[in-house]
């Protein structure tokens, strides 16, 4: 059934979340596709959204829409846990689950790599796209930069 709206530019409503993870999804496979891996995807729930094959390795995927503002202008941040049956937070990936996210960054267009060896323990992720600002001089050491992470 499709449920239409008025406000939808197209007639049509979807939901917004789902959206941006399309958006980034999309993002990823032209990527991938361009720098020449064979991008597949699994026919049933996984923990990864893709596998990009690039001839000499297998990486298992996972895309993210990264959009949650830090603290500071110019980050962005990204939840690393998931809710359990009884509404704890929990990490949401172990090790041998994925091998990497590929988080997009709406804010400046631009997918980061990120291994999951990074990420490992870690309930979140914060990387910054914009460092001039004084604020971020003492965070300097603590914040992951963009620059490590652009996906080229």
């Amino acid at each position: 059934m499709i449920c239409r709206d008025s406000n939808s530019k197209y007639g049509q409503h979807y939901d917004h979340t789902q959206q941006k993870g399309i958006l980034a999804e999309l993002k990823a496979q032209q990527k991938a596709t361009e720098l020449g891996f064979i991008v597949s995807r699994p026919i049933s729930d996984a923990m990864y959204d893709y596998i990009f094959d690039s001839g000499d390795a297998l990486y298992k995927v996972q895309v993210k829409y990264c959009d949650s503002k830090t603290l500071y202008d110019g980050a962005v941040t990204l939840d690393l846990r998931k809710k359990n049956l009884y509404g704890e937070r929990e990490l949401r990936y172990k090790t041998g689950d994925i091998d990497v996210i590929i988080l997009y960054i709406p804010e400046i267009d631009i997918l980061c790599w990120v291994p999951f060896s990074v990420l490992a323990g870690k309930t979140s992720f914060a990387i910054r796209y914009f460092s001039s600002a004084p604020e971020y001089k003492a965070a300097a050491t603590t914040t992951n930069i963009v620059e490590d992470y652009i996906w080229k």
